[in-house]
């Protein structure tokens, strides 16, 4: 006889389709059970379709954020940008010809960056847990994907909005007393130039939505938008605009950006790849899911950024300051080296077999809670970034609350002959 397999999906659709019964119904059902031997004790199994959910599905922004630019395999990762975006004709009144007005270009290399996770599960929970743990195992590990991209995304932002401050034009705000709509506003006109025509996008954490967006009163929102907050309508737009939230994105700081068109692009040379890797002698089953991507801002002057310095905020929800390198190491020929971090004198040494090239490591690295570590302004990700270590590295840990950092020396020395 032909067993055909079934995911938690395929239960609550026929669930669905089946309709409630009515309270009678189940009533005579518990009866009947009750004279059954064993009977209660089924009814724990009756009703699961999938595993209890103890937090939230995680919903990545990247995609919405930037424009997805999928890429043929080899092709050259490039962007030809031009300065004046295509104005480069100018009709002159009274005159027959069209002049060419002067503008630049410039060419924007880049490389690709891999995600990856490593899901697996013990072969007897399969058998003998009354959950689809495959489903939830490779939905879990695509989550986990998702939270690094947007991690990799506000990375990116603070980034650009440290080059336009290091240029004298920064365009941050800074908001003490609570946000009020008119600080949204004032952000937007950073981004009101010839290259964008609006600024109508907002990100921030959960908790800002709802410590901000719900709290207004009736004289700043009006009667219409309190109506919809008290029915349980959920905030996604404020006037123009609309709004995105990201556990990722730090709780003290809110970004006001441009359409994805007008702000950057994520090159993708494969996505989300799942590829079989169980591991039978340990009775395990496992994937590899991994994607090949990138994430480039090639217009910072659409990045603004809102940091909301609360007078009373709650200690336990404040921003940490600490900025620590708690570990350090690097990978060479598929050996892990572990680095020795002086705290006093902010200083990792690590040392290397003789032979061994330095000019493109893989570094692994553990950080404080919150934090993010940069080598000049290229973004590290612990087990992903190359740094070249020819010559002593500056390696800065920035704070969860953007502002303290700490600076740490890492030098890569390799053994003589």
């Amino acid at each position: 006889m032909e067993r055909i397999a079934h995911t938690s999906r395929d239960y609550i659709e026929a669930a669905r389709a089946k309709g409630e019964n009515s309270r009678q119904m189940k009533q005579a059902h518990l009866s009947r059970l009750a004279k059954e031997a064993n009977g209660f004790e089924r009814v724990g199994q009756l009703g699961i379709v999938g595993p209890v959910m103890l937090r939230l599905k995680y919903e990545g922004i990247s995609r919405n954020i930037l424009q997805e630019d999928p890429l043929e395999r080899g092709a050259y990762p490039f962007y030809d940008l031009q300065t004046h975006m295509g104005q480069c004709f100018l009709l002159e009144k009274y005159q027959s010809e069209a002049k060419i007005t002067q503008f630049e270009g410039t060419r924007v290399t880049y490389d690709f960056i891999r995600f990856e996770a490593y899901p697996a599960i013990q072969k007897e929970d399969e058998y003998r847990l009354n959950i689809d743990m495959i489903e939830n195992c490779q939905e879990e590990s695509f989550q986990a994907i998702q939270r690094k991209e947007d991690w990799y995304l506000f990375n990116m932002l603070d980034v650009a909005l440290a080059k336009l401050a290091a240029a004298g034009t920064p365009h941050e705000i800074d908001v003490t007393g609570g946000l009020l709509p008119q600080n949204l506003y004032d952000a937007s006109i950073f981004s009101i130039d010839m290259w964008v025509k609006t600024a109508n996008i907002v990100v921030c954490h959960p908790s800002a939505v709802r410590k901000y967006f719900y709290t207004w009163d009736l004289y700043t929102v009006g009667v219409a938008r309190k109506d919809k907050l008290v029915d349980g309508t959920p905030v996604t737009t404020f006037g123009d605009f609309k709004i995105f939230e990201s556990q990722m994105c730090p709780t003290n700081v809110m970004y006001v950006l441009p359409d994805p068109e007008y702000l950057g692009v994520m090159p993708i040379l494969y996505s989300l790849d799942v590829v079989e890797n169980p591991k039978p002698e340990k009775f395990q089953k496992g994937w590899v899911m991994d994607e090949m991507i990138n994430m480039i801002i090639l217009n910072p002057n659409g990045v603004a950024r809102i940091n909301l310095l609360d007078t009373e905020a709650d200690p336990k929800t404040q921003n940490s300051t600490e900025a620590k390198l708690t570990s350090f190491s690097v990978t060479a020929d598929d050996v892990t080296y572990g680095g020795t971090i002086s705290e006093s004198a902010k200083t990792v040494a690590v040392s290397l077999p003789h032979g061994t090239a330095v000019t493109a490591l893989p570094v692994t690295f553990g950080i404080s809670a919150g934090a993010r570590a940069y080598v000049g302004t290229k973004v590290q990700v612990s087990g992903t970034t190359t740094d070249d270590f020819t010559s002593p590295v500056a390696f800065k840990v920035t704070a969860e609350d953007g502002k303290t950092t700490e600076t740490y020396t890492v030098t890569v020395s390799v053994a003589a002959a």
